[in-house]
């Protein structure tokens, strides 16, 4: 006793030390253990990750979209009659695959969605359940995106059932930001999902002009942050024209040190 009273302020001082020393450790060993953030060395080549929507209905501009020379994701589209065969054609052309999964917007008709939609009045474990047979449709699947779904989107019991499973099945998720109150974000963060959300809209038009100038977009983007994420379509939001696009820009924005990339090489 005498010994700690004549050294007390060597004793606190030591104390502090190794509590110090541990919660450094603690922070170093949980941050590695927790960040979901895409890991891009910053001395990397800015990428852009072209989803390409819609597939599945053996819509126009399938086949000429996968004779692309550049690595995309392309999104399907479960209870289509062409789902499995495209799901097949991507995996031959090696491209990324993931769920395209229809989701209720606020406009629209229903009939857009397809058979397997998400509807906003549905109880959470419904959702699930629709969203559990969709992936089951898609081979190879790492990861899904919302067919619209503006309405779904806002709704925080639905997108949280179907990000848990989403992170059981270890899937990437991403946020075509369809509206402009989208929870996505905010509950991939909450459970630490892997996660990214569209910067760009490619098409929803048939001039190629345009197109080309959103693609430029998605290139400047990627300069800035080092990645960016861009949509387009094919069928009547797309297809041909955006094929085009795509074939006549690429080899500009890879002379300006851009590279194409899958949604998976995102988080490698």
């Amino acid at each position: 006793m005498v010994i700690i009273i004549k050294n007390r302020k060597r004793f606190f001082t030591y104390l502090l030390f190794f509590v110090g020393c541990f919660f450094i450790l603690f922070e170093m060993f949980y941050s590695s253990n927790t960040d979901i953030m895409p890991v891009m060395n910053k001395n990397d080549s800015p990428c852009i990750a072209i989803i390409i929507d819609d597939f599945g209905n053996n819509a126009k501009g399938t086949k000429e979209m996968l004779s692309l020379p550049i690595k995309f994701t392309g999104a399907v589209m479960p209870e289509m009659p062409n789902t499995k065969t495209e799901c097949e054609m991507l995996i031959e052309a090696k491209k990324d695959v993931i769920l395209h999964m229809p989701m209720e917007p606020h406009k629209g008709k229903k009939s857009w969605l397809g058979k397997a939609a998400i509807l906003n009045e549905y109880p959470k474990e419904k959702a699930l359940s629709i969203f559990t047979q969709s992936l089951s449709q898609i081979e190879n699947c790492i990861g899904f995106n919302n067919h619209m779904g503006s309405k779904v989107t806002e709704n925080k019991e639905i997108v949280t059932e179907l990000l848990k499973e989403a992170k059981r099945r270890n899937l990437i998720v991403i946020d075509s930001v369809t509206g402009p109150k989208s929870v996505v974000g905010e509950v991939a963060e909450d459970l630490k999902v892997r996660y990214v959300k569209r910067d760009v809209f490619l098409d929803s038009t048939s001039d190629t002009a345009k197109i080309i100038e959103n693609l430029k977009k998605a290139g400047k983007i990627a300069k800035e942050k080092g990645i960016s994420v861009a949509i387009g379509h094919v069928g009547a939001e797309g297809g041909l024209p955006t094929y085009k696009a795509i074939l006549k820009t690429y080899k500009d924005l890879e002379g300006e040190g851009i590279k194409f990339i899958g949604v998976s090489d995102i988080f490698k």
